[in-house]
C-alpha cells in the first residue's frame, strides 16, 4: 500500500457537502453509527433536508450495549421511517466493520464512490482504523471522515477508566534510554491522570484542542487537568477545525523531541485530535515514535451520556 502523502489530507468543510457532491460523478456512500447520542444521527439528518444530486448509499452501525439509553430508542424509530437497517455490532469488533463497509465499497460499488463516514459515536478503535484505511488509499480517491462536535453540560464528566494498554501506531526503538509522553488532554482528568500516573513520564508534554466557536472548552480542559499541566514541559493548543494543520504540527512536535529520546503519544480528548495523534507516527516513519491505544473501562454503575450536536463539523479526507 502506498501512504498518501501529508499535503493530500484536506480539511473538508460538511456544511458544503451539496456543492461539493457534484464535483465527483460518483455514487455516494455514506457510513455513520446510530448510538445513545442524539448527535450519532446530526450527519444524517442534515442530508436529509438538503436537495443531493445522485442517490446516496448508507451503511449504518450501532452497538451491541446501551440500546435502551439515550437517544437510542428515538435514533432507530427514526432509521425505520427512513427504511435503514443498521447493523449491530459489539464496540471491540472493529474488523467487522471494515469487512461490511470493503463488501459495500468494493462488490456493490465497484470501489469507485465518494465515501463520506460520520465517525462521531463511533468507537476509537473503530475510526482509528478507518483512518488508516483512508491514509493509506483503501477507501478510493475520495474519502473524507467528518466529526461532529457535542454539546457538554458543566457537570463533572464521567470517568470511565482505563484498561489495557497496546502500541497502536509505530514502534519504540529498543536502544532508547530515555522517553516523552504527548498526552492528549479532555474532560475525563481522572482517567487521564491515572494513565500519568501509570507511565510515569520522564518528561511529559500536554496536547489541547482548540474550537474557534468554543472557547469554553479549552478552559474547561485546562480546568480539569491542573497537576499535569503543572508537570508538563511543555503545553500546546491545536486548532481541531484545521485538521491538515492540527496534523502537521503534532508531526513538527514528535520530530522535535525525538532529539530527547522516544516519542509516545498518548492520545485523548475530541475524536479529531486523537485520530491526528494516531497518524503521527505513520507519517513520520522513525523508529521511536509510537502511539498507545488505552482501553476503556466503564464502572458497572456507568450511564452514558446523551450528547447533542453543537452545530460545528470538523471533516478531513483526501478528494
Amino acid at each position: 500500500m502506498n501512504n498518501i502523502e501529508l499535503s493530500d489530507i484536506k480539511d473538508f468543510d460538511f456544511k458544503k457537502a451539496t456543492d461539493f457532491f457534484p464535483k465527483y460523478k460518483k455514487p455516494i456512500l455514506f457510513v455513520f453509527t446510530c448510538g445513545y447520542e442524539e448527535r450519532s444521527l446530526s450527519q444524517f439528518l442534515h442530508l436529509q433536508n438538503q436537495v443531493i444530486p445522485g442517490e446516496i448509499n448508507y451503511l449504518c452501525f450501532s452497538f451491541t450495549s446501551y440500546k435502551n439509553k439515550g437517544s437510542r430508542p428515538k435514533n432507530e424509530e427514526c432509521l425505520v421511517q427512513h427504511k435503514i437497517s443498521p447493523i449491530e455490532l459489539n464496540t471491540t469488533d472493529s474488523e467487522s466493520v471494515w469487512h461490511h463497509l470493503n463488501d459495500y465499497f468494493s462488490d456493490k460499488l465497484n470501489g469507485d464512490a465518494q465515501v463520506y463516514i460520520d465517525y462521531s459515536s463511533m468507537p476509537r478503535n473503530w475510526y482509528c482504523m478507518l483512518a488508516k484505511k483512508l491514509v493509506f488509499g483503501e477507501l478510493g480517491q475520495t474519502a473524507v471522515m467528518i466529526y461532529s462536535h457535542g454539546k457538554y453540560s458543566d457537570e463533572n464528566y464521567p470517568c470511565v477508566g482505563y484498561g489495557e494498554f497496546y502500541k497502536s501506531s509505530g514502534r519504540p526503538d529498543i536502544n532508547a534510554t530515555r522517553e516523552v509522553n504527548i498526552f492528549g488532554l479532555g474532560f475525563d482528568s481522572i482517567r487521564t491522570h491515572g494513565i500519568w500516573t501509570f507511565l510515569d513520564p520522564q518528561l511529559s508534554i500536554s496536547i489541547i484542542a482548540r474550537s474557534p466557536e468554543n472557547k469554553r472548552h479549552l478552559q474547561r480542559v485546562k480546568d480539569e487537568n491542573p497537576e499535569i499541566l503543572a508537570a508538563s514541559s511543555g503545553v500546546y493548543e491545536v486548532d481541531i477545525h484545521k485538521f491538515d494543520s492540527m496534523l502537521a504540527s503534532l508531526i513538527d512536535l514528535s520530530r522535535k523531541y525525538r532529539e530527547f529520546g522516544d516519542v509516545a503519544l498518548v492520545p485523548d480528548g475530541p475524536k479529531a485530535m486523537v485520530i491526528a495523534m494516531y497518524l503521527v507516527p505513520f507519517y513520520l516513519k522513525e523508529k521511536g515514535v509510537y502511539c498507545w491505544h488505552v482501553g476503556h473501562v466503564k464502572p458497572d454503575n456507568y450511564e452514558p451520556i446523551d450528547i447533542q450536536a453543537s452545530g460545528e463539523y470538523f471533516g478531513f479526507g483526501i478528494f
